[in-house]
């Protein structure tokens, strides 16, 4: 195993993924990939951008992503584990599926949320949809929603 790469919402399940990411990490000399996927601008998806302010909002939002995602990163490099923060923008499966076969990832670690079934049926679940079209083996940490 070379490559693990970590799907990344920014919450604070962040850091329980890349735990556990890192001890694989350290146990096959693996680089780890912190991978967050932004929304895609409004623009992407048929949506007129709006007004300036909004423009505006999302580059201060996409800013402190990054910085968020690298100190993350900082995290790993500073104890001597190899890592790389990508913060991509597009539909949140598709981009991340992408991603992996790119960086031919040998591992993905994941969080799995306990959303509701009322949630699941109108939202679908990010999850589920990796779950079932991922071709590399998958490491799914489970957290309860407060």
């Amino acid at each position: 195993m070379k490559n693990i790469a970590v799907a990344l919402d920014l919450s604070n399940t962040s850091n329980a993924l890349i735990e556990h990411a890192k001890v694989l990490a350290r146990a096959n000399k693996a680089k780890i990939w912190l991978i967050h996927v932004a929304a895609p601008d409004p623009d992407f998806v048929g949506y007129d951008v709006g007004p300036k302010y909004i423009r505006e909002d999302r580059a201060h939002t996409l800013k402190q992503e990054h910085e968020q995602l690298g100190e993350l990163k900082n995290s790993l490099t500073d104890v001597g584990v190899e890592a790389e923060a990508l913060l991509i923008q597009g539909p949140t499966v598709q981009t991340l599926l992408e991603e992996i076969d790119k960086l031919k990832i040998d591992l993905l670690v994941v969080g799995k949320k306990g959303h509701g079934l009322l949630h699941r049926a109108i939202l679908g679940s990010a999850f589920d949809s990796i779950v079932k079209k991922v071709h590399v083996p998958l490491l799914a940490v489970p957290f309860l929603e407060n």
